[in-house]
Order: C-alpha cells, then structure tokens, then sequence
C-alpha cells in the first residue's frame, strides 16, 4: 500500500475503574493508530489479553490498520474474529521459549502442512514457495511476514469461528498422509493429531470460540 507508512502503538492492559461493581468491572485495550487513540472494552482480563496479543503481533507482522475501525484490515475482512494463520503463529511463539530445536522443528512442519488447508472452500492455490517460506520464515517468531505468502494467508486463511469438526477432519486427513497418498507412520500422525488438537485447545481457553 503506497503513503507513509502507519503509527500503531499499543498500550498497557488497562484495569477496570476503582469502585466499579462486580458486574460492571471491564478490561481495557487501548492502542494508537496515526495519533487517533482507540479503546475497547472486555468482561474478562483473558478476552483483553487476547485481543492486545493479537493487535501486537499485527504491529509486528506489519499489517495495515483499517482507518474507520483501527483493527488490522484482515480482521475486518473476516469479521473480527482471528484468523488460523494470526493464532497458530501467536500460539507457536509463545510456546517456542519453551521447546528445544527438534520440538520447534516438528510443531512447524506440521503447522506449515495445515496452513493450506484450513481456508475456505474454493480459495485460490497458494503460492508455490508457501511451504519453504512458512519453514524458514514465516512460523519464526520475530522474523519478518511481508510476502506474497503472507498476503494470501492473511486473506486466505478461516477465522477460528469457522473451524467446525468436518474442518478438522479434512485438514488430519491431508496432514496425515505421505506425498504418495499412502499413511504416514502412526507416530508422526499422532504427533500431528497433538499439535493441532493443541493449538485448538489453547484457543478454546482464551475464549476464541473454536469448536
């Protein structure tokens, strides 16, 4: 996109208001886009918390900020809510500081063979150098997301709300097979089962209503 490039600062948690009533208590993100300050509201410091990861890592992605809302445009082309790419790459790093090089290994081939596949019906084919790039760069943390890749992912890629168990199933079943067709070892299917049941099941507890 030409013009200069956007101003995104995003703040502190903020807390809920001294005196408020159980009830009535909110968790406050605030962030900054071109000087216009933005505010939302949340019930529950984990829906806060959320939303501030996911602003951040659009920072760090180098997303485009929608002017009228302030969400990264990807958010408002999919209605708000997270999409695959967004969360598995958030997921991925915070667990990375964790994992040694094998496990970083394993959990990025398979989160690269599941990328492709869970988009919607109908998506045009992805780059040809999508799965080099999502290896080498793209599920590194801290490693820059500016490509032809990452566009079509940012467009490309389901919002967490539209992964339903059929979804689920298709995408074990790509992931789950060798390039000839034939079942990968039981080992490495389990492997792949658990990582994507794990990413899942960490989107579920912070509340991003994944099935």
């Amino acid at each position: 996109m030409n013009g200069p490039p956007q101003r995104v600062f995003v703040f502190s948690l903020g807390r809920p208001r001294p005196g408020s009533e159980r009830g009535q208590r909110r968790h406050y993100v605030k962030w900054r886009v071109d000087g216009r300050d933005r505010t939302r509201a949340f019930k529950t410091r984990a829906e806060a918390d959320r939303y501030r990861s996911g602003l951040l890592l659009a920072v760090q992605d180098g997303q485009q900020f929608d002017p009228g809302t302030g969400q990264p445009v990807t958010w408002v082309e999919h209605g708000g809510a997270p999409n695959w790419w967004t969360w598995s790459r958030e997921w991925l790093a915070l667990k990375w500081p964790q994992w040694s090089g094998h496990t970083r290994r394993s959990a990025v081939e398979t989160l690269t063979l599941l990328a492709p596949q869970l988009v919607p019906t109908g998506a045009p084919a992805p780059p040809e150098d999508l799965g080099d790039w999502l290896r080498k760069t793209g599920y590194r943390p801290g490693a820059p997301t500016e490509s032809p890749p990452a566009a079509w992912l940012a467009r490309w890629s389901l919002p967490l709300t539209d992964i339903d168990p059929a979804t689920i199933e298709r995408a074990l079943q790509a992931i789950c097979v060798k390039a000839d067709g034939t079942p990968t070892v039981p080992s490495v299917a389990r492997r792949r089962r658990g990582t994507l049941g794990a990413v899942l099941r960490a989107a579920v507890r912070r509340e991003l209503q994944v099935l």
